[in-house]
């Protein structure tokens, strides 16, 4: 500012300085949560048996909506373990919030190596935004154990005789699904739950299984675990049965009486 029409013609003037900073938009982080099911598993530890389906939803949300939504990215940045993960399905994920993705895996025995039957396993993702000036993420883990099929046999008791009278009960000899009589009593009752072989699994698979007679002569075979022998023409007396899986196999004797 110039005074220029005083009296005694002096200049006179006042200056005054303005500093300006100019600072980057507020930014509130994203935020991802990690679901198998219904269960929130952010930075949790998951437990799995071979053979079961491995599946996380993945959701990402921001709420930042000025001057304009941020562009969110979601990617995978880890996945390692005592063995490398290989075969999973997940796919990086860029748009506006909110973003879902999937991520799922199937694993079979090819997993295991060096005789070790359980693994564990680290998958870490991130969810950015492109907040100039000020990017923000959040990083989940969610860690994975996956434990080979228990083929346990301590509770294998397999029947040593059958009666194939045609009364209905006990008419047959097996080794998965079976009842002590056919005609059960309690219909509420499910005579699969009554006995069966050990469950395959990485170690041990079923294969067949045999029936001889006294002398060693073969009266019967079969590869199906809930396999039926009715005995048709057997007469009574003592049989034997060998039960063979890929590593073990099982022997006893098998009465038939009428």
């Amino acid at each position: 500012m110039v005074d220029n029409a005083n009296k005694c013609k002096f200049y006179k003037a006042d200056t005054v300085e303005v500093q300006v900073k100019l600072l980057p938009p507020l930014n509130a982080p994203p935020q991802l949560t990690i679901r198998q099911g219904t269960n929130v598993i952010n930075d949790q530890t998951v437990d799995f048996t071979l053979g079961e389906s491995i599946q996380f939803s993945l959701t990402g949300v921001d709420g930042d909506v000025s001057p304009e939504k941020d562009l969110l990215s979601l990617t995978l940045i880890e996945a390692s373990g005592n063995v490398e993960p290989a075969g999973y399905l997940f796919t990086s994920l860029l748009g506006m919030s909110p973003i879902q993705t999937t991520f799922s895996w199937q694993p079979d025995c090819s997993i295991f190596e060096d005789g070790v039957f359980e693994n564990d396993y680290i998958f870490k993702f991130r969810l950015a935004d492109d907040r100039c000036f000020a990017v923000k993420a959040d990083t989940v883990t969610v860690n994975v154990t996956i434990k080979d099929i228990d083929g346990s046999d301590t509770e294998f008791l397999p029947p040593n005789v059958f009666t194939p009278n045609g009364d209905g009960c006990n008419d047959y000899f097996a080794l998965e699904g079976i009842s002590p009589c056919s005609f059960n009593s309690d219909p509420n009752q499910n005579p699969d739950q009554q006995i069966s072989l050990p469950l395959d699994n990485c170690i041990n698979r079923f294969e067949s299984v045999k029936i001889y007679n006294r002398w060693g002569g073969e009266v019967f075979k079969s590869a199906e675990r809930n396999f039926r022998w009715y005995a048709p023409d057997a007469v009574a007396g003592v049989y034997y049965y060998v039960v063979k899986y890929t590593n073990k196999e099982y022997k006893g004797p098998l009465s038939i009486r009428f």
